[in-house]
């Protein structure tokens, strides 16, 4: 955990593959989902975010094409609904850095990785997981009060970085709201390189 958390590659792309990906990427620009008018605001947002909170570390694209092992993945924009503490259903806007782009060549990161080496998680049962935990203390302690409080992990992963040479796999380009001058253009953008999990 010192150096970072490092994707097991299963396999590495060699150096002309990587470049000419890079080149056309950068090209490609990001999802059309990112790019409408009214929505580069909130990507825009998000992404400031990311660089202020140090979970992304703004280069230029000059850097980007510079840097060891770098590659490039587009950002879209998703329409997602939350719930406010009154259980009202509100909608909200999702970042997303597609890190499967480039699927048909079988290239992208997520197919390169090795799944056999990464540590299971478990997200899915969670009202039943918490429900045979309250099974079990009330038969453990039946005169206690039980107490259950649920907590917010909203961007907790992004508290877990990563190493350089993982990093460096994983650039989302974008133009800060004060360099949108028209069209979007290398000159008014930058490389973030997310040092946290994407």
């Amino acid at each position: 955990m010192v150096y970072g958390i490092q994707y097991p590659f299963e396999k590495q792309i060699d150096e002309e593959t990587r470049q000419s990906q890079l080149k056309a990427n950068m090209e490609r620009g990001n999802h059309k989902s990112a790019l409408k008018e009214d929505e580069r605001q909130h990507v825009t947002k998000l992404m400031r975010t990311d660089v202020e909170n140090g979970y992304a570390v703004p280069i230029t694209a000059e850097g980007v094409r510079r840097l060891k092992d770098a590659e490039v993945y587009p950002v879209g924009l998703q329409d997602q609904n939350t719930i406010d503490e009154r259980g009202n259903v509100i909608p909200k806007k999702r970042v997303t850095h597609d890190l499967s782009h480039n699927r048909k060549t079988g290239e992208s990161v997520n197919q390169r990785v090795d799944m056999t080496q990464l540590k299971p998680a478990m997200y899915g049962h969670a009202m039943s997981r918490v429900l045979h935990l309250i099974h079990h203390i009330r038969r453990r302690h039946p005169g206690k009060r039980i107490l259950c409080n649920k907590f917010d992990i909203d961007k907790a992963y992004r508290r877990l970085h990563t190493r350089a040479s993982t990093a460096a796999k994983c650039i989302a380009m974008w133009f800060l709201d004060d360099m949108w001058t028209g069209e979007a253009s290398e000159e008014n953008s930058v490389g973030l390189v997310l040092t946290r999990l994407p």
